[in-house]
This record gives structure tokens, sequence and C-alpha cells, in this order.
């Protein structure tokens, strides 16, 4: 009777501590802009295999799943397929566990064309530029008394 008891309470416990396990949470990705084929870092909390297993980019309606090339509970690496749709995107999830569930995270990558990259490139290294100074005016002669 104690040996069935004392077994009751730790599988309560265990389920217990499952029920409590923190979500995968992502707190930056890097870089925010990629295109197609790019690989992507994810950073956050509890991303290790487990509670991560697999990971997508979605805009709502079409789901990309990226591949996934490292895995830590702190990061994931992942790369974009070629066929990722253009646009802002969300990270989601699929989680591991008795029940698995897609989880969309509050964090957006803008995937973008080639083109839109290397406009987007040209535009950030001109605005970085300082504008060409201006030569001082001559100094006025000095007035003879």
């Amino acid at each position: 009777m104690i040996q069935r008891s004392l077994a009751a309470l730790a599988l309560s416990l265990s389920l217990s501590a499952v029920a409590l396990a923190e979500p995968p949470k992502v707190t930056a990705v890097d870089p925010a802009h990629i295109t197609a084929g790019e690989a992507l870092a994810i950073q956050g909390e509890s991303l290790d295999k487990k509670n991560v297993v697999e990971v997508y980019l979605t805009d709502g309606k079409t789901d990309t799943k990226l591949v996934v090339t490292g895995q830590t509970t702190a990061a994931i690496k992942a790369t974009t397929p070629a066929n990722t749709p253009v646009g802002r995107l969300r990270v989601m999830f699929l989680t591991g566990g008795a029940n698995p569930q897609y989880l969309e995270q509050p964090v957006m990558v803008v995937v973008e064309t080639a083109s839109e990259r290397d406009e987007r490139l040209r535009q950030e290294k001109e605005a970085q530029i300082p504008p060409p100074e201006t030569p001082a005016a001559p100094a006025p002669a000095p007035s003879g008394s």
C-alpha cells in the first residue's frame, strides 16, 4: 500500500514538473533581414530538441519549415529553404512532449529578394556616409589702421 502511494506521489510530482516546464521563447533573431537559402540564428529560452521539434516561418497562411542545423537550450541555427516566401514572417515552433502544438513567437523576420536586399544595403550605406563638408568661408582680411 505504501509503495503504491509513493508511486502515485512520484507520478504526480513528475506530471507537475512537466506542466510547469517553460514553453520555448524567442528573444532575438539574427539577421532580421534574410533572403531565401540563408542561415538564421534564433536566440531564446527552452529551445532544445525536447521542447522544439520543428521550426517554421509563417505569415499566418503559409508555413515554411526551416532546416535546423544546430540546436541548444539557448539557440537554434537554421537555413531557410529556396521556396521561402518574401515578406514579414513570424517564427513558429512545433513543440515536443505529449501534447505537441504550434507556437507562434512575437518575433518577425523579413525575407526579401536579392535585389531588395541590395537596395536596402545601398540605402543603409548612404545613410551612414556624412555629406561632404562645405568649405569654410575665407577669413576677412585684417583691416589696416
